[in-house]
Order: structure tokens, then C-alpha cells, then sequence
């Protein structure tokens, strides 16, 4: 069942396309969006806690049966840990954090898609892309990962700003954007920093 932590990003992101590509087809769009958005709390509850490596690539001491054949000074070394995929962990305080955000993201989308006639696929779109990049967030093991997922949530956000139809939605947008292109430089800094003190962008590795 760990495939299902990876599930928790790439469900929102492959609905939110296919929501985008439905622009204009009102019903089916409203069935689409509801049935992922209640899907959505529901898989962090049935995941299995561990770790997820995309590309099928688990470091060399999570599979003793390669490990065993291997020469001391490989398993003695820092490379019995390497493992070149990215990396979600899932444990108690990530499943609380994302099934907390499955149900906002579901109550979010209920409510747009009752108080419009005719729903916005880009609305929708954008919403479980913001979705997807807090899961992504909250999963991720690398701080190059959240720094990927921090600039899509923004952009992400401040596009829910703008489709919205509050007085001053405009300037509202444009501040969050600034504030984002501030804030972004930075932490990629942050991580260039990290990664020439340490060496190394994994968060486990870090602690």
C-alpha cells in the first residue's frame, strides 16, 4: 500500500489537467472534482506509513540481499544510505497533516462548485494543483523538492486570488506574487548553503 503515498500527489495533479482539458463541459467537471476531492482524505488513511522512492530506487540498507555481496568499504561508507530518487516519507504526523488538508481541499471545492452555475475548470485546476503542492510539501524529504512545490503552490494560489471575484482581487494577487518572488530567492539560497555545508538536500540525512 505505499504506492498510495505517492498517490496522494499525482491523483490532484492528473485530475486537475483533466479538469483543465474539460473547461467547458459543466457536469463533468462537477462529478470529476467531487469524486477526487472525497477520494482525497480517504487514501491517507489507508496508506501504509514509510518511505516511497519514485523510480524504484531504495538505498542499499533497506535491501540487505545486495548489501551482503557488497565489499566493506561500500556498506562501511556513506553510499550504503545514497539512493538517487526522490524521496516521501509517510508516517502518524503526515497522515494527520493530509487528511486535515484532504478535507479542506474537499469543503473548497464543494463550495465553489455549488455557488457557480456553470463551474470553471481552471478554477478547479488550480485548486487541486494548490492541493498537491502542500501534500507534496508536507511529504517530501528534500529541500529541494519543497522548494519546487513552495513556488507552485504560490503560483497556484495567487491564480485562485485572481479567478475569484473579491473586490481587489487584482492587487491582492500581485502582493502575494511579489511576496513569493522575495521569499523564493531566498530559500533556494537556503538550500544552495545546505547543500555546500552538508552535501546532501535529504532531510533525513540532515537530523
Amino acid at each position: 500500500m505505499k504506492s498510495l503515498i505517492a498517490l496522494m500527489v499525482i491523483l490532484p495533479i492528473l485530475c486537475g489537467l483533466l479538469l483543465n482539458l474539460l473547461h467547458k463541459k459543466d457536469r463533468t467537471i462537477k462529478i470529476l472534482a467531487l469524486t477526487v476531492a472525497i477520494i482525497l482524505p480517504i487514501i491517507p488513511l489507508i496508506a501504509s506509513y514509510g518511505a516511497y522512492y519514485f523510480g524504484g530506487y531504495p538505498p542499499i540498507a533497506e535491501n540487505p540481499t545486495i548489501a551482503e555481496y557488497l565489499p566493506a568499504y561500500i556498506t562501511g561508507s556513506y553510499l550504503v544510505k545514497f539512493h538517487p530518487a526522490i524521496t516521501y516519507i509517510f508516517n502518524s504526523a503526515q497522515r494527520i497533516f493530509i487528511f486535515i488538508l484532504g478535507i479542506v481541499a474537499f469543503l473548497a471545492i464543494f463550495t465553489s462548485l455549488n455557488e457557480v452555475k456553470k463551474p470553471s475548470g481552471v478554477y478547479s485546476f488550480l485548486m487541486f494543483m494548490a492541493t498537491a503542492a502542500v501534500t507534496a510539501i508536507v511529504l517530501a524529504d528534500d529541500i529541494f523538492n519543497l522548494y519546487v512545490f513552495f513556488e507552485i503552490a504560490a503560483i497556484s494560489q495567487a491564480g485562485i486570488i485572481l479567478s475569484s471575484n473579491i473586490k481587489g482581487s487584482y492587487k491582492m494577487a500581485l502582493r502575494y506574487l511579489f511576496l513569493g518572488g522575495v521569499a523564493a530567492p531566498m530559500l533556494l539560497l537556503g538550500v544552495a548553503l545546505l547543500l555546500g555545508a552538508i552535501g546532501n538536500v535529504n532531510i533525513s540525512d540532515m537530523i
